[in-house]
């Protein structure tokens, strides 16, 4: 696992996903909407809900508690859908929207505030985390998007996708949109 330096106070949104405090870099948000309908997609892995339309256009909804096996989620009239920026392989970033149970605040921290993810020798994956952070006495596990929402990870055990890329996700998203 690569080692993380934090050097200056960085902002995060905190969520909350199946009870479990989540933050998301703030650079990496560029809204945050109500759940609404989301149009299943063919083939895709459970913890890629569909496509949600987003005036008029086709973002994929990533599950968090699913892609984070922390259960399913239960939807509730706090859930949203957070649309952040993920970089694609062959163009530039994207739109993916997470869907999180409820979301909580804009925080800062320190660099002091921040610790390493945890490592578990290799055999629970932590690259997911930049890092846990301390907020108001409670720990939150800071996310990396960009490793998160490596759609090559995305792929459930047994099952193979020849193209499950975040352009494939996004074109059959785009296609719902259009055709739906």
């Amino acid at each position: 696992m690569q080692t993380q330096t934090f050097n200056s106070t960085a902002k995060y949104l905190s969520t909350t996903v199946s009870g479990q405090l989540l933050a998301i870099p703030v650079g990496q948000v560029k809204e945050i909407v109500e759940a609404g309908a989301v149009v299943r997609l063919p083939l895709m892995p459970s913890c890629i809900l569909g496509s949600f339309n987003l005036r008029g256009n086709g973002v994929p909804v990533v599950d968090l508690s699913q892609r984070l096996a922390l259960g399913q989620a239960a939807a509730s009239e706090r859930s949203c859908i957070v649309i952040v920026d993920s970089p694609g392989k062959r163009h530039s970033a994207r739109d993916v929207g997470l869907l999180v149970d409820e979301v909580n605040e804009v925080f800062d921290l320190l660099p002091e505030q921040i610790e390493e993810a945890p490592s578990f020798d290799g055999d629970i994956p932590v690259d997911y985390m930049h890092g846990i952070g301390k907020n108001d006495g409670q720990f939150v596990v800071l996310l990396n998007i960009t490793r998160l929402l490596d759609m090559a990870d995305l792929a459930e055990p047994g099952h193979h996708h020849p193209d499950l890329s975040l352009e494939t996700v996004n074109a059959a998203a785009a296609g719902e949109v259009q055709n739906g």
